[in-house]
C-alpha cells in the first residue's frame, strides 16, 4: 500500500524479485502488494497506476507464476505473460498500453500481455503494439502496430498525441458501434 508519485522526476523501483518499474514524471503509481521469498516458488505483485506514464519490466513472480500478478488502470486489467510494456493513463483514466521489446544488451525478446477491460480482451504479442481503452464498460481497441516510435517518446505527451494508428482504430471501433 505505498504511493508513489512524481512531479519532475522519475523514479525507478527494482524488487527483489528483479522486477523493474519506471515511474515517468507527472505519474502516480499505488504498490498494492508485493510478496516474495527467493527460498520458495510463487510470491505475488499488485499494482495500480493512477495517471501518468509507467513502464514494467516482468521479474521472477512473473516469469514463473503470471497470474499473481495484477496491474490495473482506472479502466484496464493487464495480465503479464514476462515481458515489457509501456502503460499511459490520462486524467481521467483513459488507458494506452504499448508492448516494447525486453533487452539485455545481447538480444531482445517480445513476450505477451492481455489487456482486459469490462468488455473484453485483446492480446499484444508483437513488439510495439498497442491497445486503448476508452472506459472500463468498452473493450479494448484492436492491437495497432504503432510506428516509428522509441522507448524515450513512450511518455507523458502520448496522452494529448495519442499515436495516429491508435486514434484511427478508435475511431474504426467507435463507428462500429
Amino acid at each position: 500500500m505505498d504511493t508513489v508519485e512524481t512531479k519532475n522526476s522519475t523514479v525507478d523501483i527494482s524488487f527483489k524479485d528483479d522486477t523493474k518499474v519506471v515511474i515517468k514524471e507527472n505519474s502516480r503509481l499505488l504498490i498494492d502488494d508485493f510478496v516474495f521469498n527467493p527460498n520458495q516458488s510463487g510470491g505475488k505483485l499488485g499494482l495500480k497506476i493512477g495517471f501518468g506514464t509507467v513502464r514494467y519490466a516482468s521479474g521472477q513472480i512473473a516469469h514463473t507464476n503470471p497470474q499473481s500478478v495484477d496491474i490495473q488502470t482506472p479502466t484496464a486489467t493487464i495480465g503479464v505473460r514476462g515481458t515489457d510494456f509501456n502503460m499511459v493513463v490520462d486524467e481521467i483514466g483513459r488507458s494506452l498500453v504499448i508492448l516494447v521489446p525486453s533487452c539485455d544488451g545481447t538480444r531482445c525478446v517480445t513476450g505477451k500481455i492481455e489487456v482486459t477491460s469490462l468488455s473484453g480482451t485483446v492480446v499484444l504479442d508483437q513488439p510495439y503494439t498497442a491497445t486503448y481503452v476508452s472506459q472500463a464498460s468498452q473493450a479494448p481497441i484492436q492491437p495497432v502496430k504503432v510506428a516509428n516510435i522509441t522507448d524515450k517518446q513512450i511518455n507523458n505527451m502520448l496522452i494529448v498525441a495519442v499515436p495516429k494508428e491508435v486514434l484511427a482504430e478508435l475511431h474504426e471501433a467507435e463507428e462500429a458501434q
